[in-house]
């Protein structure tokens, strides 16, 4: 769709050159956070599909789990299958195998002297693990801030100029789970903070893992039968995770088109403040709109705009901040 040759937008280049492609910032997420997963151990993602496809398959083992829940006094709820082409919808099944986290494990339990598999055997041993419960519980953190803003760019609205606002505020909140917070203040650029160097990093033991996490954390770290060693190796292991979201959110989510300098005039709060006097520098953006826009009725009806009393049209500010 968007390659440099013959894609369907390089074919449209050719016929209008002043169109600019503007990727899915939807799109753009699952990408990022998908690869960054690839930085924690393999054996957690194997148990989400796995378990998933192990009720799929079978009503027999349906009516069996539900038996462990019906003993545990947790809801009756399915266990759910990541969905391949949606990589985020993978949070859903990560808060239902930590809601079923007890049931499930006992059931397997039971299962690989039942119904023994090497999958089955697989999956008992990632549940016996202690980290495995942290894993997801970071997992489940890491991704909702991913899918709540997917959310916000799944409506209908137009929000091309909240798309860089609010992956600035994406990446601090990221940034500031694993790097001190003096050098998040002092980016004049946040996109240009090498966060990668590792004389910006927070102490591993400081690292933010988000609530869930952090006490289950606090709890492994002081069992007397877990290794120093395997600590360090999961905090380092969660701090490559950020380092790799956080890279990969900067190189799909980029802003080098020259529409981002000047899509805040989209914000009614901008419009409104009137910093920006004249729309000569989108006309100039845009040289097409001069055959379609009289340039001095635009800058005309911006100042109109700029002008109104919105109390008096019975317009609500807060109203129009939602578009």
């Amino acid at each position: 769709m968007v390659g440099e040759h013959d894609s369907v937008f390089a074919l449209l280049k050719k016929e209008l050159p002043q169109i600019i492609c503007i990727r899915c910032s939807c799109h753009m997420a699952h990408l990022a956070i998908s690869k960054a997963c690839l930085k924690l151990p393999r054996q957690v993602e194997d148990l989400l599909r796995n378990v998933g496809s192990h009720f799929n398959r079978s009503s027999l083992r349906r009516k069996k789990f539900e038996e462990f829940q019906h003993f545990f006094h947790v809801e009756i709820h399915k266990i759910l299958s990541p969905a391949v082409t949606r990589w985020l919808s993978i949070k859903a099944c990560i808060d239902r195998v930590l809601e079923q986290y007890e049931p499930l494990k006992h059931y397997l339990m039971e299962s690989v002297l039942e119904d023994p598999s090497h999958t089955t055997d697989s999956m008992l041993e990632a549940m016996k693990n202690p980290f495995t419960r942290v894993y997801l519980e970071f997992m489940s953190y890491t991704l909702g801030l991913m899918t709540d803003f997917n959310m916000l760019f799944q409506s209908e609205k137009p929000l091309l100029h909240r798309v860089k606002p609010e992956t600035i505020a994406l990446l601090e909140t990221l940034y500031v789970n694993f790097l001190e917070l003096s050098h998040i203040k002092k980016a004049k650029d946040i996109f240009k903070l090498n966060h990668e160097n590792p004389d910006f990093f927070l102490p591993l033991e400081n690292i933010y893992l988000g609530m869930a996490a952090t006490e289950s954390f606090a709890d492994l770290n002081k069992n007397p039968n877990i290794q120093r060693n395997d600590i360090v190796t999961f905090l380092k292991s969660i701090l490559s995770s950020y380092i790799d979201l956080a890279k990969n959110i900067k190189e799909k989510l980029n802003f080098k088109e020259p529409i981002f300098d000047i899509i805040d005039i989209l914000d009614p709060k901008v419009a409104q403040s009137f910093k920006t006097k004249s729309l000569k520098h989108v006309i100039d953006t845009f040289p097409v709109l001069k055959d379609h826009v009289d340039p001095q009725a635009l800058d005309n009806e911006w100042k109109k705009h700029a002008l109104l009393h919105f109390e008096d049209l019975h317009v609500n500010m807060k109203d129009c901040e939602q578009y």
